[in-house]
């Protein structure tokens, strides 16, 4: 079956990106919760933390191993930084009309330590908000298998919205763990845009899969369901170490804000492509790095907007 490919115009892409309202508060804007960065790692909730305020969340809390608490502090000074805990709070997001939330897990964590699994887990059920995995919490979810899936799959009949936003190798995980076929490296979009739409029914999930060319499936059932959303905006300027850390704070962060998933994911990515051109027309192709491309995310959001 041929899959439908659509880009979003640039109407959507501005509605993809919310205003404040003039009565509009800190909470009313959206309030994100990351978890990640782990002793080794903490420099991913670093890039990930800011991302989400430059997209535009009014309130961005993030809970880290012990030793990466001082870091992220420093990175900015309007973020909330705790220590991560399995059995506190963090985890307990409850959505609403009026104070929208989500929950960004996985940047700079391992898949290895128990605490770490226990976290995504829990996240699984815990969490009654818009959910995105990244990095190390999608390599929990594809070793967990079935457990995994089967909560994924209850937060979808509750109707709570779960996404991921692998790269070519981590979408190699999840599809191996499922049965799911891996496509040639040479394959064309129709069936890159075939294989994103299979991970995405699989998990039960809304799936960026991140590339040269990026693209958004979402599972059945889900608004934009019966077609792929494609970005080819991006450049080689943001194969970085990094550049996915801030993608995914953005993805987040308009999650939070009450942005339908495949949008957010299809807004995030054009915004966070177009920060990458921008710096790479100031900096060139070869020195440009993430704190750049964060760097230029309101420039990006002012073009696009």
């Amino acid at each position: 079956m041929k899959t439908k490919i659509s880009r979003l115009d640039p109407h959507q892409l501005a509605d993809g990106i919310p205003r404040p309202s003039t009565d509009a508060d800190k909470y009313t804007r959206g309030k994100l919760t990351i978890v990640g960065g782990c002793a080794d790692y903490p420099g991913s909730v670093c890039l990930a933390g800011p991302a989400a305020m430059r997209m535009g969340a009014g309130y961005v809390e993030c809970a880290c191993a012990a030793e990466a608490v001082p870091l992220v502090r420093a990175s900015m000074p309007s973020l909330v930084v705790r220590e991560w805990d399995p059995a506190g709070s963090a985890l307990d997001l409850a959505s609403d009309e009026r104070h929208p939330k989500a929950c960004l897990i996985g940047s700079g964590m391992f898949d290895d330590k128990a605490v770490q699994r226990t976290l995504v887990m829990d996240a699984l059920t815990r969490c009654k908000a818009p959910l995105l995995l990244d990095g190390g919490a999608i390599r929990i979810v594809a070793d967990a298998g079935t457990c995994a899936t089967k909560r994924i799959r209850m937060r979808t009949e509750a109707g709570l919205a779960t996404a991921m936003t692998p790269h070519g190798g981590e979408a190699a995980t999840l599809a191996d763990a499922v049965g799911v076929g891996v496509p040639a490296r040479d394959a064309g979009h129709e069936e890159m845009a075939g294989y994103a739409k299979r991970l995405a029914d699989a998990y039960a999930s809304h799936i960026l899969l991140k590339g040269p060319v990026s693209f958004v499936a979402s599972p059945s059932g889900w608004p934009h369901a019966d077609e792929v959303l494609l970005m080819d905006q991006g450049s080689a300027a943001l194969a970085k170490a990094g550049t996915g850390d801030v993608l995914a704070g953005m993805c987040a962060a308009l999650m939070a804000q009450g942005v339908e998933p495949s949008i957010a994911l299809m807004t995030a990515a054009t915004v966070h492509a177009t920060a990458g051109r921008l710096a790479e027309a100031e900096l060139g192709i070869v020195s440009v790095c993430a704190e750049d491309v964060l760097s230029q995310i309101p420039f990006a959001i002012k073009s696009i907007s």
